[in-house]
C-alpha cells in the first residue's frame, strides 16, 4: 500500500518539477547563481530540464595566481631574493608530487568512465574529470 501511495505522489508531482522555472544570475565574483525568482536585468530564464553551462573549474584565487604567474614569466615583477634555493627546490618537488597524484586520479577516473558506471554516477565522474584536467592545465604545464 505504501508503494502505491509513493508512486501516485511521484506521478502527481512530476509535471510540477519538470516545469519549474530557474533564473540564472551573475554573482558578485562573476560566478553563476541559480534562483527561483528573477534577479534583475541580467536574469536568464531556464527550465529545470535544461543543463547549466559548463564551468571552467578555476576559482578566482587560482585566476589571481595565474595572473601573477604570467607576470613573472614576462619579467614585469621583481625576483624574490628572500627565498633560498633549497626552499624553491622543495616547493617544486611538492608541486611535482601533487601533479603526479592528480594525474593518477585522472587516470583512475578515465578508467572508470571506460569501464562503465551506473547512470547516477556519470555526472560526478565527469565533474571530477574536468576538475583534474583544469588543475593539471593550470599548475602542471
Amino acid at each position: 500500500m505504501r508503494f502505491w501511495a509513493l508512486l501516485w505522489l511521484g506521478i502527481v508531482s512530476w509535471p510540477a518539477a519538470a516545469s519549474a522555472t530557474v533564473y540564472r544570475c551573475v554573482g558578485e565574483a562573476g560566478e553563476p547563481e541559480f534562483r527561483q525568482h528573477p534577479c534583475g536585468a541580467t536574469a536568464v530564464m531556464r527550465t529545470a530540464v535544461e543543463k547549466p553551462p559548463v564551468a571552467t573549474g578555476v576559482r578566482p584565487s587560482e585566476r589571481a595566481w595565474l595572473k601573477t604567474r604570467e607576470r613573472a614569466k614576462t619579467g614585469k615583477t621583481k625576483k624574490r631574493t628572500t627565498a633560498s634555493d633549497a626552499g624553491r627546490a622543495d616547493k617544486a618537488r611538492k608541486q611535482a608530487y601533487r601533479c603526479t597524484r592528480k594525474q593518477r586520479a585522472l587516470d583512475a577516473v578515465n578508467a572508470e568512465l571506460r569501464r562503465g558506471y551506473k547512470p547516477a554516477k556519470g555526472d560526478s565522474l565527469r565533474r571530477r574529470q574536468r576538475g583534474y584536467r583544469d588543475y593539471l592545465d593550470a599548475f602542471c604545464s
